[in-house]
């Protein structure tokens, strides 16, 4: 979520249309299997992960580094057709997310393959420079130790349900106990209010005070989930959020509401939450603000 000081302004990073074309473009090629085409379009120092792709071993959940070895990596897959469905998507500043179910097909699998699917795009100068994926794996692979995959995969629903109540609930307390000893929180898609909102806190305690600082004006804090599900260590909860910020904090008559999309990750290892996630549309955040000031 964002950290709000004593007031809101504005925006420091709009929605903007570069983002967009080059997020809708980026789609395009890459699951018409164009991997070449990318190279024009990708960062020298693009960086590509996907934590959920835990489940196929290699080096997808660790995450690659640069143009050609992400295209050679994709070449890797051998998919010989691929189609998203986009359910939900947008655009906050440099981030661009779409949430769907992705399919695709390989010479050892004709008949295809489906899996829900998450993936945050970051657009800096007209280029690519991240890519963050999470798909639903564990649903259709067992990986090298089903039985290990299906305990995390339960151990990933239990605590990731209950950790992201508490977040919810804003029972930080609560939180902060089923955090493993080096947790980290981030909302990159914040950065659209400062450096300070989309920064990466690592430690109990960083984020601590982070919790307190950001959710000091906040109120009614709900979701409404469209989309859960649960692969290896990962817990991925896809809707929309509702939360009330204190009219004095934001320079308004009275307190004002906002509704987003969104999308929670929670990462899940021996019983305790070790990474937290979450992407959120801001992009009509400065219109509603304005008609609450207007009003």
């Amino acid at each position: 979520m964002l950290a709000l000081t004593t007031a809101i302004v504005a925006l420091v990073g709009l929605p903007s249309d570069s983002t967009q074309a080059v997020a809708s473009k980026y789609l395009e090629l890459t699951f018409a299997q164009r991997y070449d085409d990318l190279r024009g379009l990708y960062a020298d120092d693009v960086y590509f992960v996907d934590p959920t792709g835990d489940v196929w071993g290699g080096t997808l959940a660790s995450g690659v580094r640069g143009a050609d070895q992400v295209i050679a990596l994709q070449k890797s897959w051998g998919l010989t057709s691929s189609a998203f469905l986009v359910d939900d998507q947008f655009v906050s500043g440099e981030y661009a997310l779409f949430r769907g179910t992705l399919s695709w097909t390989t010479v050892s699998a004709p008949d295809g393959v489906t899996t829900d699917f998450v993936t945050l795009l970051r657009v800096k100068d007209g280029k690519v420079v991240e890519r963050h994926d999470y798909g639903n794996y564990a649903a259709i692979h067992a990986g090298t130790d089903p039985a290990f995959q299906a305990a995390n995969t339960a151990a990933a629903k239990r605590v990731g349900e209950r950790y992201l109540q508490a977040y919810l609930d804003q029972r930080h307390s609560d939180m902060l106990a089923m955090y493993g000893p080096a947790p980290s929180f981030q909302d990159p898609t914040a950065a659209v209010f400062g450096l300070e909102s989309g920064a990466l806190y690592r430690g109990t305690e960083a984020i601590a005070a982070m919790l307190a600082r950001a959710f000091q004006p906040i109120s009614q804090f709900t979701f409404d989930f469209e989309d859960a599900w649960f692969s290896n260590r990962h817990a991925v909860f896809g809707g929309t959020i509702r939360y009330t910020l204190d009219g004095a904090a934001l320079g308004t008559p009275t307190d004002v509401t906002f509704e987003n999309s969104a999308v929670f990750v929670v990462t899940v290892q021996d019983g305790a939450v070790v990474a937290h996630r979450d992407y959120v549309d801001y992009s009509h955040f400065q219109d509603q603000l304005e008609a609450a000031r207007s009003d």
